[in-house]
């Protein structure tokens, strides 16, 4: 696979983020997405559901904008969360995000912090308005 050997981590829901890092897993690329509680991805709600079900693991958007990545609900609100997030990063080579501006800060995890201890990692923020 072409992108076999690439660490992604990608800490973003709905649609714009996950099908970013999709694009990256189905090119060969190990993506670990993060969700966070307490009921992980918003597209989890998002539909089609098999038989008009609404259930968080059977959404048809979901399953496609993740296919291929592992996953894991992380609390980046806690101290072990944020220490885990960092763990996670360190042996990463792009980190894709999509949270409002000085959420990242917040939890010792922006570019500026990241960049001091994993100067080659590359970041991507898919955010809706920026981050200023």
């Amino acid at each position: 696979m072409a992108l076999a050997g690439l660490h992604v981590v990608e800490l973003a829901e709905g649609i714009a983020g996950p099908y970013a890092a999709k694009v990256l897993a189905d090119l060969g690329a190990e993506v670990i997405k993060i969700e966070l509680p307490p009921s992980g991805d918003v597209a989890r709600q998002y539909g089609p559901f098999p038989g008009h079900q609404p259930h968080p693991e059977r959404s048809g958007a979901f399953l496609y904008l993740n296919t291929n990545k592992q996953s894991l609900l992380l609390d980046l609100d806690t101290l072990e969360g944020q220490r885990l997030g960092r763990t996670l990063l360190a042996h990463a080579d792009l980190f894709i995000e999509d949270r409002p501006p000085g959420w990242l800060a917040a939890r010792h995890l922006d570019y500026p912090t990241l960049q001091q201890r994993h100067p080659a990692l590359v970041m991507v923020s898919l955010t809706r308005f920026g981050q200023t």
